[in-house]
């Protein structure tokens, strides 16, 4: 009998070392273990008039999803997290402008760019449309909300978004998305398009039974950006770096957990439910032209000419989905296939981050990916570059007419830029004394690494 109680307490020793090697635990670098031992840590805030179930406050304490998400990540990266409480979000925008928050979570927003480093989305938005129950309102289409009174909050971006792009609009203002519940209970207002989640609660917690949900409409549900982590620039880089890991290594149990915490009962996205006008469209356009890159492995490149990686596969999903066909065009640049795409010799670009310059002939969709930064990459040999100041004069290979070859010519014209046609003609220019250093998206670094170096 003995033999077996030592079996079974061997077998569950193995079990329980082979969950830790599963943890994924962090492994801060060099840089990042400094950042550490120089006190870093993470300093956010929140305000009274939070948006319940992902961030309020409650007996003088923050609560909430995001609450238990950022602690979550700070306890990973073995990072102590400070929370100031605010009466409001205009007092949490002013933090945000005094760099007294030097991490905070967002919808990603031109005015932020120049400020802060834009993490990974965690929290997808579910949009639904609310209204009373008794006013037997069926919400199909985007006509079908312009003769309906909308409910909605001032001073929020989706409200300035719909001045500008529903003028014919009648909109309901108010304080707060409690107040706009209130409205639609007691008639004053017709319709609420806001997240599931914060009406359900509100609801439950209010005792209110006179509204209920239908699924929106695109139009509207695509207002609603989701929700980032978004990294101060004014703290070392190692810190948005040693976060991200601590963020990548949450598990889906843990998320899992969190989300039956405080999403309850949260619905899936309604089933593509498309337009007249989107069927005639499809059987008019029966193949979509794209690019295909050569080097951007993991998402987008070609083995033997066969497109393949992230970004291919989630253009093949979306294809299945919608009824479409891609065809994917190979042989040439980035650079080529940008001007290709202004000139509509094809008809849409992936893999493309958003530039005012771009916008003038591109329409841009929900970010697919957001979670890799541009770093810079130079010989180990050369010293830590902390600031872009310190390359003032020296040459930077950048990838031609990519995002970065604009910005540092735009805001460094000090730097001298050396353009590319692939991300490895980059890195390859550093190793021959072209550069002094390169600016590529990291995780387009690690397959370049494994296959060329």
């Amino acid at each position: 009998m003995n033999k077996y109680r030592h079996l079974i307490t061997f077998l569950i020793i193995c079990l329980l070392a082979l969950q830790s090697a599963l943890a994924s635990p962090i492994k801060p670098s060099t840089q990042e273990k400094m950042w550490l031992n120089d006190g870093g840590q993470i300093s956010m805030s929140v305000s009274r008039s939070g948006l319940p179930p992902f961030t309020y406050v409650q007996n003088n304490q923050p609560t909430g999803y995001l609450i238990d998400y950022i602690n979550l990540i700070g306890k990973k990266a073995g990072v102590p997290v400070s929370w100031t409480l605010v009466n409001n979000r205009a007092e949490e925008r002013a933090r945000i402008q005094n760099d007294l928050d030097n991490m905070i979570t967002s919808s990603i927003k031109k005015e932020y760019r120049d400020d802060f480093y834009f993490g990974d989305i965690i929290v997808p938005r579910v949009i639904h449309a609310f209204t009373r129950k008794d006013a037997n309102i069926t919400i199909n289409r985007l006509e079908d909300i312009f003769p309906l009174r909308v409910a909605t909050q001032k001073n929020f971006t989706v409200t300035k978004l719909l001045k500008e792009k529903y003028p014919q609009l009648t909109l309901v203002e108010s304080d707060s998305v409690e107040e706009s519940i209130a409205q639609i209970s007691a008639g004053k207002a017709d319709v609420l398009f806001t997240d599931y989640a914060i009406v359900n609660y509100i609801l439950r917690t209010a005792l209110i039974n006179n509204i209920e949900s239908q699924s929106s409409i695109d139009e509207i549900s695509n207002l609603f950006k989701p929700i980032h982590v978004l990294y101060s620039r004014s703290e070392p880089v190692h810190m948005m770096t040693l976060l991200e890991k601590a963020r990548a290594s949450i598990s889906p149990k843990e998320l899992q957990a969190l989300q039956d915490k405080w999403l309850l009962n949260q619905p899936q996205q309604a089933y593509l439910n498309l337009t007249q006008q989107e069927q005639e469209w499809i059987k008019r356009t029966p193949v979509i032209r794209t690019n295909n890159l050569s080097d951007s492995s993991p998402f987008d490149f070609n083995e033997n000419g066969k497109p393949s990686g992230y970004s291919v596969e989630y253009l093949k999903l979306l294809g299945q989905k919608a009824g479409l066909t891609f065809e994917f065009i190979q042989g040439n640049t980035w650079s080529e296939f940008k001007q290709f795409a202004e000139d509509r010799h094809i008809d849409m670009l992936h893999l493309a981050s958003k530039t005012d310059d771009r916008e003038r002939y591109l329409s841009y969709t929900y970010s697919y990916y957001t979670g890799s930064p541009n770093l810079l990459y130079g010989r180990k040999s050369q010293a830590i570059i902390s600031n872009f100041e310190q390359l003032a004069n020296k040459r930077v290979a950048v990838l031609r007419d990519g995002v970065e070859q604009r910005h540092l010519s735009q805001n460094y014209p000090s730097i001298n830029l050396f353009s590319v046609d692939t991300n490895l003609d980059g890195l390859n220019s550093v190793l021959k004394g072209e550069a002094i250093t390169s600016s590529v998206t990291r995780v387009f670094v690690i397959p370049i690494s494994h296959k060329s170096f």
